[in-house]
């Protein structure tokens, strides 16, 4: 058999249908890659957003911190510059066995404390700001300073050292703290970290119901 011949004009057509559909698959392809190309543009500009965000952020805490530093700084200076009322602070201008505060409230088995307060020595040493004593214990817990003697923390009539320094007239911001956990204690001076140690008293409470003295050992 002979075969049919071709119509040219379906030839063409053919052909022209063929260019137009490659035409149109390029025209897509063109298509998605613009639209990948500004979905990159798009994360990209997220991306600097987000870190200029995360920028900003840090900034906001740190600013924040250095008002908190200087809010407490400027508290400091008032406190220490302030004549206080009578009635609010306590005084102990001589040596005596006599004058001292005493606390009438029950005092609870403690597994650590904290104690902050405010000194002025009239010499160079603080004496004794508190003293805690509970049955066959009059060493329970007290801080003190002898003459020429570093300020001492004991508990349980064991002692810690502690590297605080008061010089005469002066108001001197200290806390001191422990916890029964490896007995470990700290001591701060000005809102700053002075020393830490470990090993007074380990896992000893400080025992209930003994009595609290400011101003005075017992």
């Amino acid at each position: 058999m002979v075969p049919a011949l071709m119509n040219h004009s379906e030839v063409a057509s053919g052909s022209t249908g063929m260019q137009l559909a490659l035409g149109q698959a390029g025209g897509r392809a063109d298509d998605v890659g613009g639209e990948l190309v500004q979905k990159v543009k798009q994360l990209e500009d997220e991306r600097k957003n987000l870190r200029k965000e995360t920028k900003n952020h840090h900034q906001h805490i740190d600013q924040g911190i250095n008002t908190l530093q200087e809010r407490i700084s400027e508290l400091e200076q008032s406190f220490t510059g302030q004549s206080y009322p009578q009635g609010y602070k306590l005084s102990f201008p001589i040596r005596t066995n006599f004058m001292y505060g005493l606390v009438r409230r029950n005092i609870p088995e403690m597994y650590a404390f904290t104690v902050c307060m405010w000194l002025k020595a009239a010499e160079s040493r603080i004496g004794t700001p508190f003293s805690y004593a509970v049955d066959k214990q009059p060493n329970e817990l007290v801080l003190l300073q002898g003459v020429h003697k570093p300020a001492e923390l004991l508990v349980n009539a064991k002692v810690a050292q502690l590297p605080l320094s008061f010089p005469p007239g002066t108001w001197q911001h200290v806390c001191v703290s422990w916890t029964l956990r490896d007995g470990v204690w700290k001591a701060y001076q000005g809102g700053k970290l002075k020393e830490r140690g470990e090993g007074l008293s380990s896992w000893h409470p400080i025992r209930a119901g003994g009595v609290l003295v400011l101003g005075q050992e017992q």
